[in-house]
């Protein structure tokens, strides 16, 4: 059996239009076989679910953030959830454009051939066990509520079963997050037919593409105004 998160032939690329295209249900076939599944949506609908799949995992994104700083001990809790929503979804999209184009730089310096718009879509896809993660992470918020939001309270500590119940969620959130991690390595590693170790690099690569320069110019203005 092939392993489905080896790196891709160097000899062959994305889009053959003389090969038929395999059947797949992306969204099932991405659990396993990631290279499979992206030759497969670039070739068949390289944009569907693309914004869908950047605002959901945004929206994923700024609940945990809003849950970690606690806002609840600061805001009210319908703010949280209309600052989630909507900063979430400006956000992903946003960072979804901002690191594919980084990408496709930063895999063109490594001998990469992917376009910004491979990227995007490879981005979007990746994200779908983090988006489970949004289901799991809105059922907490249903069934906890505002003291989900707040670092004073622990949720369910009154019931010990609901409390192992609940951080176990809490684990499989964060292994599904660690997950789509994964798969977007694949994924950029398929999209610019080289390693994993490279596609590696080249994610850390851009995210310092994005960093420096904001963090170079955060200096350079508190060492103007000192």
């Amino acid at each position: 059996m092939s392993n489905p998160y080896q790196s891709p032939a160097t000899n062959s690329t994305l889009l053959k239009t003389d090969e038929p295209v395999e059947q797949l249900n992306p969204l099932i076939s991405v659990w396993l076989h990631p290279r499979r599944t992206i030759r497969y949506v670039l070739k068949v609908h390289p944009e569907k679910f693309v914004i869908l799949f950047a605002v959901l995992s945004g929206i994923h994104t700024n609940l945990n953030r809003a849950i970690s700083k606690g806002s609840a001990d600061s805001e009210a809790f319908v703010s949280i959830i209309i600052a989630a929503v909507i900063g979430g979804a400006i956000f992903g999209i946003l960072s979804l454009y901002v690191f594919a184009w980084l990408q496709s730089i930063s895999g063109k310096w490594l001998g990469g051939s992917g376009t910004s718009d491979e990227l995007r879509t490879a981005s979007a896809w990746s994200s779908i066990p983090a988006i489970v993660g949004l289901i799991i992470a809105l059922s907490h918020i249903v069934f906890v509520g505002k003291d989900l939001f707040s670092q004073s309270v622990e949720p369910f500590m009154e019931n010990e079963i609901l409390n192992l119940a609940y951080w176990g969620s809490v684990v499989v959130e964060t292994l599904l997050s660690v997950f789509a991690f994964i798969i977007y390595i694949v994924f950029v590693s398929e999209v610019h037919k080289f390693s994993i170790g490279r596609s590696i690099f080249c994610t850390l690569l851009s995210f310092l593409l994005f960093f420096v320069p904001i963090f170079a110019l955060i200096f350079g203005i508190g060492f103007i105004s000192a």
